[in-house]
């Protein structure tokens, strides 16, 4: 073989290599995400369960609500992602699974249930500080942007 060919070789060689080394880690990186929030979600369970046995219900309103704002807002953005069918080949997902009947079902729960965590409370929170003043205003932001996101996920899936 000559030294170009040699040359060639290796350089597909490695462009090989770095592209499973991608797919692997890429992998193995979302599946590692997927485990991390298993405890916390696991201990967060257990408190509400804990309190279920006991006869208090609003922690799990809280947490329910919560998972179906989580699930309407990380659909939109799961929904605007670009790489969204190349993520799901490389985490194992079907890329042939249809968000629709999830988001639906979220949509017209959410339509129907006005969620607990819209509006303000930025008066609950301590200004003293310009710091604790700008903490407030970004608070007051991001929860004004999420409500926003998920209006906009009802209006464009719910049914009832």
């Amino acid at each position: 073989m000559s030294r170009r060919h040699i040359t060639v070789l290796a350089f597909l060689t490695a462009i090989v290599g770095v592209a499973v080394g991608f797919l692997l880690g890429a992998r193995e990186g979302s599946h590692l995400a997927q485990i991390a929030v298993g405890p916390p979600r696991g201990a967060l369970a257990a408190r509400v369960l804990v309190d279920l046995k006991a006869g208090q219900s609003d922690a799990a309103k809280i947490v329910f609500e919560s998972e179906v704002d989580r699930g309407l807002f990380d659909a939109y953005e799961l929904l605007d992602s670009p790489s969204r069918q190349l993520t799901g080949t490389l985490v194992g997902i079907d890329p042939s699974y249809s968000l629709d009947n999830y988001l639906t079902r979220l949509a017209n729960y959410r339509k129907a249930n006005p969620s607990p965590f819209k509006g303000e409370f930025a008066a609950e929170l301590r200004t003293d500080t310009p710091e604790q003043r700008a903490f407030a205003a970004e608070t007051t932001q991001r929860n004004r942007e999420g409500a926003r996101i998920i209006d906009l996920m009802v209006q464009r899936y719910a049914t009832k």
